[in-house]
């Protein structure tokens, strides 16, 4: 877990929205360009770390390692939001969020 916590501070991520008509996000990067902007949801409800007040840092990466994509998103007050993608690697469905844990507690990154 502890290599998981020093990757994620490590990287930095921009991820583009992938419209469903687009094939890959390898094309996407190829061209650099991106496309406008949705609203990612998560157990039928718009994703908001807003009540953790600043901007989120969003990740797609295959936490649980079923083959789909899982969002990940670090919130300004440091803690790791899970949402787990219950749908396809190219048709995301996430169920509500949980702070992501180790050994039993939430993980906190100090970011001041």
């Amino acid at each position: 877990m502890k290599s998981l916590v020093a990757v994620l501070i490590a990287l930095t991520l921009c991820v583009p929205a992938i419209a469903a008509d687009e094939p890959s996000l390898a094309s996407c990067c190829a061209t650099k360009e991106l496309l406008p902007p949705i609203r990612l949801e998560a157990g039928g409800e718009p994703i908001d770390t807003g009540k953790c007040i600043g901007h989120s840092g969003p990740l797609l990466i295959d936490l649980d390692q079923d083959g789909s994509h899982d969002l990940l998103v670090g919130d300004f007050s440091g803690h790791l939001h899970f949402f787990k993608n219950t749908g396809a690697r190219t048709a995301a469905v996430y169920a509500a969020g949980t702070l992501l844990e180790a050994e039993g507690k939430p993980i906190k990154i100090k970011n001041w």
